[in-house]
């Protein structure tokens, strides 16, 4: 079963998100600041109609082609708490997988010298 929601939605969960990670201690404002352009972007790609929890997240993050794995891995993980928050209040909500995520590579070559260098 596929979790529908709407721009709506996920902003209220978006706003309590925060409010409950800083009530455990941890500074959030990356993460509030990514999560409000994943409203925003539900927001202009749907509207108030309400669309596949899973589906809006590949979009969200194919949205700009081009970008290196870290930067669309660290916002995935952000989405990813979002969901494991919302959960709480509907178990059977969806809840992305690590695999959606990019694998991170690093473009770093170590050089090794040789006798005479």
């Amino acid at each position: 079963m596929r979790t529908l929601v709407t721009a709506e939605g996920i902003a209220r969960d978006v706003a309590d998100f925060p409010r409950f990670r800083r009530a455990m201690g941890v500074q959030y404002c990356r993460g509030e600041f990514v999560l409000n352009g994943f409203v925003r972007f539900m927001a202009n790609q749907c509207g108030e109609q309400p669309v596949a929890l899973d589906e809006a997240v590949r979009r969200w993050l194919s949205r700009v082609a081009g970008r290196k794995a870290v930067t669309v891995s660290q916002e995935f993980g952000v989405v990813r708490q979002l969901c494991l928050y919302r959960r709480r209040n509907h178990p059977s909500g969806y809840v992305p997988e690590h695999a959606l995520a990019p694998v991170k590579e690093s473009p770093f070559l170590p050089y090794i010298f040789s006798q005479k260098e």
